[in-house]
């Protein structure tokens, strides 16, 4: 938290930050502490300043490590939510180092709808600033064929509601050249609706 203080933008940083960090250090409100630095344009700023892309993700794992503290699993999913949402919607910093704070965000989380979310939110900001991720071979992009994505919505157990969405989004961001796993994708979604039609008429 000092190191965030420090190295935050004098007008950007809260008058009080410092203080009502420290405050709810020492009543170990790890809810608390974490919300107060995602509200606080300099405290955020200071952590996406981190570089390279490796050393800003290590900092802020430090950071959201603080959600194992929160006891309550409403309140630690809420809060969690709350981190993806500022980080997804910060849209003035580097989106390389935003979908990496993102995946790493997903490989903390445990539960399958979280994971959904977050899949789709990296997904769509991967294909609106940095296509190339959703490339074959690319780790994100491996994740977006069909029958792999299938496989892991059913195995968090996933609802279709929320895995429909997902398969939106992925068709959406397929990339041009791509034709035969968009479509597949696009099947998915469709399935969502019906089930009627086999993805195996794809293969």
């Amino acid at each position: 938290m000092h190191l965030l203080a420090e190295n935050a933008p004098d007008n950007l940083l809260g008058k009080t930050f410092s203080a009502d960090c420290e405050g709810l250090i020492a009543n170990a409100n790890a809810a608390g502490l974490l919300r107060t630095i995602l509200k606080d344009d300099g405290a955020l700023t200071s952590l996406f300043n981190i570089g390279p892309v490796e050393e800003c993700v290590s900092a802020f794992s430090l950071l959201v490590s603080l959600l194992q503290r929160i006891s309550d699993p409403s309140d630690q999913s809420s809060a969690a939510t709350e981190v993806a949402e500022a980080i997804g919607n910060g849209e003035r910093f580097d989106p390389h180092k935003r979908i990496a704070m993102l995946a790493a965000l997903y490989n903390l989380r445990a539960d399958g709808v979280e994971r959904c979310r977050l899949l789709a939110m990296i997904v769509r900001l991967s294909a609106a600033s940095v296509p190339q991720m959703l490339m074959e071979g690319q780790p994100i992009g491996d994740m977006m064929d069909a029958d792999s994505l299938a496989k892991l919505m059913d195995f968090w157990s996933v609802p279709v509601s929320e895995r429909r969405k997902l398969y939106r989004i992925a068709v959406d961001g397929s990339l041009e050249g791509s034709q035969k796993r968009k479509q597949r994708l696009l099947l998915l979604f469709l399935e969502s609706y019906s089930g009627a039609v086999s993805i195996m008429e794809f293969h």
